[in-house]
């Protein structure tokens, strides 16, 4: 295995396996979910707990490009 530019890829590759997981469960779509109180809209609706996630799994992939330059 190559070096990479910090060369710490041996310690680091764990690392990374672990932030591509976290990537892929938050990009799995989640169970329907009925819920009783969205008609109060509250602040944690399935709506909003999905986009959190995908917000989520786009800061992961940008930090996951940013590593695969070095």
């Amino acid at each position: 295995m190559q070096e990479g530019a910090w060369g710490r890829d041996a310690e680091c590759a764990p690392l990374i396996a672990e932030l591509k997981q976290a990537i892929k469960e938050l990009e799995t779509p989640q169970p329907e979910i009925i819920n009783a109180y969205a008609k109060f809209a509250g602040d944690n609706s399935a709506m909003e707990r999905a986009a959190k996630a995908r917000e989520k799994a786009g800061f992961l992939r940008s930090l996951l490009s940013e590593i695969d330059r070095q």
